[in-house]
């Protein structure tokens, strides 16, 4: 089984081999998400892709705030609190009020970050990206353990809901290996966001059965731990495009485009994957 954790030292060549081998395959996925009818179902992994987002409820509407020392688990009760106590509703109405900005705004496409201060006091950030067909929203939420900065991204495309949380090894190398020049660590999380509007989790079972984050990113592949149990994917280590091996690029390129179609396939026959 290939462990994509042992990168190869850099090479000048491959660059950008990874997205540019799977972006117009990413697009049909997009494509088929905003074609088709309200309430159409996938599956990936074993969770629903919706072509419209639905609320989650949970029974402990307890509000927390978000602080150094917390476990992923606690990290997600907070983060799903907040949606379920104004973020699911901020969102909708963005939906709402950014097709009247696009007019606006002489129908040209735009992006824009906005502040949302949850009443547990967690700051998120939202990404809004308006363009003529659709107004797509990145939720997320950046906080410090002992090392550095960290961000959880929650994902309503799905139900139930996907938490992605990177941890600071993720931006520190991410800011290394994309060679980033940014001194605020809030401005480095949000330009990764911005240049990762799309983010499909995806994990590989090991040989040890643990289930590894191979995520596609911009520029190359977030590395990481998929908590099945808990549905949580922890990224902890980005991987550009250039410290990929031959094997490796194929191999994730195999993975990837083999969860491409059976999400297609899903959609021909209305079956599970």
């Amino acid at each position: 089984m290939l462990r994509l954790l042992r990168a190869k030292s850099p090479r000048n060549d491959g660059k950008m081999v990874i997205r540019s081998n799977l972006f117009n395959n990413f697009l049909v996925v997009i494509y088929l998400y905003l074609i088709l009818p309200r309430n159409k179902k996938i599956v990936i992994g074993g969770h629903w892709l919706l072509t419209h987002h639905s609320q989650l409820t949970t029974h402990n509407s307890q509000l927390i705030m978000i602080v150094p020392g917390m476990t992923l688990v606690e990290i997600k009760k907070s983060l799903l609190n907040d949606y379920n106590n104004g973020l699911h509703q901020k969102i909708r109405a963005i939906d709402i009020i950014y097709k009247r900005k696009f007019q606006l705004n002489k129908n040209h496409d735009f992006v824009e970050t906005i502040t949302y201060p949850a009443a547990s006091k967690n700051d998120w950030r939202i990404i809004i990206y308006c363009t003529k067909n659709h107004v797509h929203t990145v939720p997320y939420l950046y906080s410090y353990d002992h090392v550095g900065i960290t961000a959880t991204h929650l994902n309503d495309m799905y139900t139930p809901l996907i938490f992605m949380h990177f941890n600071s090894h993720f931006f520190k190398r991410y800011k290394e290996r994309i060679h980033l020049d940014i001194v605020k660590p809030q401005e480095l999380v949000k330009l990764f966001f911005r240049k990762n509007t799309y983010i499909l989790p995806c994990s590989d079972e090991l040989e040890d059965g643990t289930k590894q984050v191979f995520s596609p990113l911009d520029g190359g592949v977030g590395l990481g731990i998929f908590h099945e149990a808990d549905n949580i994917y922890e990224f902890k280590t980005f991987v550009d495009n250039s410290l990929l091996g031959d094997n490796q690029k194929k191999k994730i390129t195999e993975i990837y485009r083999d969860t491409l179609e059976k999400i297609v396939e899903s959609l021909k026959t209305g079956k599970n994957l």
